[in-house]
Parts: structure tokens; C-alpha cells; sequence
């Protein structure tokens, strides 16, 4: 019998219906919907009182959530059991990350994962919104949010970034640097789009948010940066302390006494045995290594 529609249907009579089971569940109300049809045509028993999208618990479903409530806990303690005495990760898994996302800091953490755990394989996504694919489109996160997405999650912070406003030695030649947030109205600003605020509200290192008028937003963080360097104009994004040989960056702070804030870079993925064994170590030593280099 499939675990997981078990776990839904537990999930189900223990939070009353589907939004907020799949929101303890970490899944959408739609895979929760599909697992429990599953699960009834596996039984091959009516497990549900349907009235139109309303879903309500039959006597069977009741007694069998009972079961699996038991089922379920027996599975986890011997998954705890077994995850426990090994730190060896096998698998495919697919990992979501902020579009733009600096390759520096992306290959550090592939190297490391490379490594420790040789049959680890990955699939990586850039996306504009990497907690938004959990957990039925990705298996792990990779997110300048500053809190994880609501539900059983697990978080490592890996690092923090410093956002801030940036220009090009020859594009401040020609316009002139600022020298007051007034003053930057005058000059053509960019700015990614992060997670947890508008684009166009720049945050203030005292507090507060200065709204500005931009001429070009994106949640590409790279694309951003390369306008920066293009001269085009000022811009705002997360600049890591990792150089991309690539594509050199001369860039320079602009008002950096006035616009600036830290920016975390974080990891987040399901609360399972396997994650929670073994990727919250890993990711822990992505974070001493990620230290180590700073320190260098």
C-alpha cells in the first residue's frame, strides 16, 4: 500500500478537510485530492461522502486512518532507525533555484554535494519563485526568503548576501554618483524583483523604504548585475562575496551608508527522515565551507 496516500488520508481525518490537510502536508489541495482518490481505488471501498467538491470521511475511511496513523508511525521510526546509521544520500533530486542565482555559489555547493555523497544526482531549475515548486515540482529550495514557506519544512541558512545599490566606474564618470537619495531620481535605476518586498521599495539601512520610479525590474539578479556593468545605470541586487571569471564585475557602491540590508541564502526542503539526517548536515557543512572562504 502507497505510504504517501496513507499520509493523506491521516493528514485529511486529522485536519478536517483539504486545504488545510495540504497545508500541513506541504502539498497543493489538488495532490492531496488526486492521493486520495488513489488510495480509494486502491482499497477498492468507498472512502469519502462527495457532495459536489465537499469531501467527508466514511466510517471505513475513519477505521482505516486509525490503522494507518500506526502504519505510519511504525514506517517513520524504522526510516528514522535505518537513516540514522548511514550518511550516504542516493537518488535524483530536483532542486530549485533563484533565477540569476551566481554560478560561484551554485558550483560551491555542487562540489561539495559531489564529494560527500557520489551517487547524489540533481536536477537544477532557475526559477523566479523557488519555494513556490515544493514539494511537487522540487525536492529542495534554494531562496533569498527570509522564513520558509508555511508548512513541515526544514531551512538551513547557507550564507547571507549584502543588497545593495551598484554602478559602473564609467557610468558614474558620465552622470555623477549621487550623493543623496534625492539625488537618484535623476539617474536610471534597475532592480531585481526579491522575494519578500516590491522592487521598486528600496530599503534603508536606518529603516524604512525608499519607493523609486525603475526603468527596468527582473527576478533575474544576473541580468540585473550585467546592466550594472553595461553602464546602463544604477542598480540593486544581492552581490555575493563569490567572483564570477566569467563576466568580471567592476561594479561600485553607490550610497552604501544609506541603502543597504542582509539578505540570507537559504535551503529549504520537505521534513522527512532522509532530509532531516542528512541534507541539514550537509548543508551545514556548505555553511562552514562558504565560511572558510569568506575568512580566506
Amino acid at each position: 500500500m502507497n505510504l504517501e496516500r496513507i499520509r493523506a488520508l491521516v493528514g485529511f481525518h486529522a485536519h478536517g478537510n483539504l486545504p488545510r490537510a495540504a497545508a500541513a502536508l506541504g502539498v497543493s489541495a489538488r495532490t492531496l485530492r488526486g492521493r486520495l482518490a488513489a488510495l480509494e481505488d486502491e482499497v477498492g471501498v468507498a472512502l469519502f461522502h462527495r457532495e459536489g467538491r465537499l469531501l467527508t470521511l466514511t466510517a471505513h475511511a475513519i477505521e482505516l486512518a486509525r490503522g494507518g496513523r500506526e502504519l505510519l508511525r511504525s514506517a517513520d521510526a524504522a526510516i528514522e532507525r535505518v537513516v540514522s546509521k548511514t550518511e550516504e544520500i542516493i537518488g535524483d533530486f530536483r532542486v530549485a533555484i533563484p533565477v540569476g542565482l551566481p554560478p560561484p555559489i551554485l558550483v560551491m555547493i555542487m562540489r561539495f554535494g559531489l564529494t560527500r555523497y557520489p551517487r547524489l544526482r540533481s536536477q537544477v531549475f532557475p526559477v523566479a519563485r523557488p519555494l513556490s515548486l515544493l514539494p511537487d515540482e522540487a525536492d529542495i529550495a534554494m531562496t533569498f526568503a527570509r522564513r520558509p514557506a508555511d508548512g513541515p519544512w526544514l531551512s538551513a541558512q547557507l550564507m547571507q548576501t549584502r543588497e545593495g545599490l551598484y554602478a559602473s566606474p564609467e557610468y558614474l564618470a558620465r552622470e555623477g554618483a549621487p550623493r543623496s537619495l534625492e539625488e537618484l531620481h535623476r539617474h536610471d535605476l534597475f532592480s531585481w524583483i526579491p522575494p519578500d518586498q516590491p522592487a521598486d521599495e528600496w530599503p534603508l539601512r536606518d529603516g524604512g523604504a525608499l519607493v523609486v520610479q525603475l526603468a527596468h525590474s527582473s527576478p533575474d539578479m544576473g541580468l540585473i548585475r550585467q546592466c550594472g556593468i553595461a553602464g546602463l545605470g544604477i542598480v540593486r541586487f544581492p552581490r555575493g562575496e563569490f567572483p564570477d571569471p566569467l563576466v568580471p564585475d567592476t561594479l561600485v557602491p553607490v550610497l552604501p551608508e544609506l541603502v543597504r540590508r542582509e539578505v540570507p541564502v537559504r535551503a529549504v526542503m520537505p521534513d522527512t527522515p532522509r532530509m532531516r539526517r542528512s541534507f541539514l548536515a550537509f548543508f551545514g557543512n556548505v555553511r562552514e565551507g562558504v565560511k572558510g572562504l569568506g575568512d580566506g
